[in-house]
């Protein structure tokens, strides 16, 4: 998760109070890459459309102030300023997780959870 840090320094909307702003996704390919792609729990939709869709639901979970859930962040996340985790879990058993920091989508990934 070093990485993770290393690729997105100094990004995010912080207020003057320390807090954080409306979380976005930075539009750019690597970190669209990175979300939108074939791997265990994320997603990759065939058409722009779709992605937006997306993108608007993983924004919704990260600015709705219940949602925020630090067990979805590894150990140096929880250890680095910056970093926040949320979770939404929907009644069709599907549960939405992202990572951001500094105010940025970093990660965001769709589960099934078993009943």
């Amino acid at each position: 998760m070093l990485a993770q840090a290393a690729l997105f320094p100094g990004v995010g909307i912080i207020t003057s109070a320390g807090q954080v702003g409306v979380i976005t996704i930075s539009r750019t390919s690597a970190l669209l890459g990175h979300i939108f792609r074939n791997a265990a729990g994320h997603v990759n939709p065939s058409s722009i459309a779709t992605q937006s869709r997306y993108i608007q639901l993983f924004e919704k979970v990260a600015n709705k102030a219940g949602n925020v859930n630090p067990n979805i962040l590894s150990s140096f996340q929880r250890s680095t300023t910056g970093f926040q985790g949320f979770s939404q879990t929907f009644r069709n058993g599907q549960q939405i997780w992202v990572q951001t920091y500094n105010g940025k989508i970093i990660n965001a990934v769709v589960n099934i959870i078993p009943k």
